[in-house]
């Protein structure tokens, strides 16, 4: 089904493609396929949120590839209206078990900061 969903936003059957895509569930990987189809139509917030989600969901289930990707797609949809959120997003994208990052002024920092 979300390859049918991928075919139906590829020929510009966008309401249809994202109607279909909300009924996908978990396994159908239903946030990420909303914030693949969200993101090219300029409707990043709302991508970023959908990916948001699918993180959260791949987290919950233990699947940390989808976990990954999904962290890495908000961050990429984020970089294009708030980047200096976007550089956080990433980095925990890249660290295995990341889920916040560490600020200085919460009395730690990134490890690619770190002295």
């Amino acid at each position: 089904m979300r390859g049918l969903v991928r075919l139906a936003r590829l020929a510009g059957a966008f309401p249809a493609a994202y109607d279909t895509a909300r009924t996908l569930g978990w396994a159908g990987r239903r946030h990420r396929v909303e914030g693949d189809i969200l993101w090219p139509h300029a409707e990043l917030d709302r991508a970023a949120a959908a990916y948001a989600a699918a993180r959260d969901q791949a987290e919950q289930h233990g699947v940390a590839g989808e976990r990954a990707t999904s962290q890495t797609h908000r961050a990429l949809a984020l970089a294009f209206t708030d980047p200096a959120v976007a550089d956080d997003e990433l980095h925990l994208g890249r660290v295995p078990g990341a889920r916040r990052p560490m600020s200085p002024s919460a009395g730690g920092c990134f490890p690619r900061s770190c002295g």
